[in-house]
């Protein structure tokens, strides 16, 4: 095997072996990179020689990591994520705030609870950068986990030995139906109650899906679910018309309730409507200003609760 010089790898080759990893086409790497096929195909040839492995298993049809590739893509990330956070480290030494902050979080936080702090935010550090990944928890934590997003906002009941978390607020699900529902004037209700009507969940990809397919499951009921649907919004809105029931955060109705729109129960066999969601950061990993900035920001905004 090929002896490897520190220099034989260039930044520039783990960019673009990174793009085609994550595209499967060297077209689509090229634009990516903004740069010509040929010049990415050159480099992924010129890395391979470096490394005297094969990284790509190449067809007609498809392109796929080899077991060496999937190897070298794992630190491959891990030094592309280090140069980022070297990079935004030398910048903080300015005492400027800026560079770009990723925080990933799911499309519930994102939507209901995120964009009056994000408003904040942007007032106070308009050099700043502001990525919002849409993620579940589980991929929230890998992502914190692996240097892909510098914070995360998740649900605490899971953890890790590298990750610190901040409990921001707590999530909680409920029934919605309309107000002309035969539901409507319940104070509360079991699970049970749900079997004889339309109900509209969200896919099984989602988290709070699979807790109430479980929590149905305990609790031997067999819901009428009519639709499987993948937003909140479209759930509120087909429950609005009359069209069915449905599970939803109940912080994704506040102009709903207000307006007299919806009617919400409580659930009372439903023990898993109620979560803690904080923010998640990495213990070892370089806080880059804007980092300390916002989660500074968050400590600001709980104490005035």
């Amino acid at each position: 095997m090929t002896n490897i010089k520190q220099t034989d790898i260039s930044v520039e080759q783990m960019r673009a072996f990174k793009a085609v990893a994550e595209t499967g086409s060297f077209s689509q790497a090229a634009e990516l990179t903004f740069r010509t096929q040929s010049a990415v195909s050159s480099q992924i040839k010129n890395l391979e020689q470096s490394l005297g492995e094969v990284l790509f298993a190449r067809s007609t049809r498809s392109l796929s990591l080899t077991d060496a590739g999937e190897i070298f893509l794992a630190y491959a990330e891990q030094i592309l994520n280090l140069l980022s956070e070297s990079a935004q480290a030398i910048r903080d030494l300015k005492h400027e705030i800026s560079g770009k902050l990723v925080i990933s979080t799911s499309d519930t936080s994102a939507s209901y609870r995120l964009p009056p702090l994000v408003k904040l935010f942007q007032e106070r550090y308009p050099n700043i950068e502001l990525v919002i990944r849409n993620d579940t928890s589980t991929q929230t934590l890998k992502a914190v986990d692996a240097g892909e997003a510098d914070l995360g906002i998740a649900t605490l009941k899971t953890s890790s030995k590298n990750i610190t978390v901040l409990p921001l607020f707590q999530k909680s699900d409920c029934l919605i139906c309309h107000p002309d529902h035969p539901l409507a004037k319940r104070k509360s209700v079991l699970l049970k109650d749900l079997e004889q009507y339309p109900i509209l969940l969200l896919g099984g990809g989602s988290s709070t899906r699979r807790e109430i397919d479980s929590a149905c499951e305990q609790a031997k009921v067999k819901l009428n679910v009519r639709m499987a649907l993948s937003s909140i919004e479209v759930a509120k809105n087909l429950v609005q018309v009359n069209s069915g029931i449905s599970i939803v955060p109940e912080v994704s109705i506040t102009e709903e309730l207000r307006q007299r729109k919806l009617v919400k129960l409580p659930i009372s066999d439903f023990q898993n409507s109620v979560k803690e969601i904080g923010l998640i950061q990495h213990k070892k990993r370089y806080q880059s200003r804007a980092s300390e900035a916002f989660t500074n920001l968050c400590r600001e905004q709980l104490s005035q609760q």
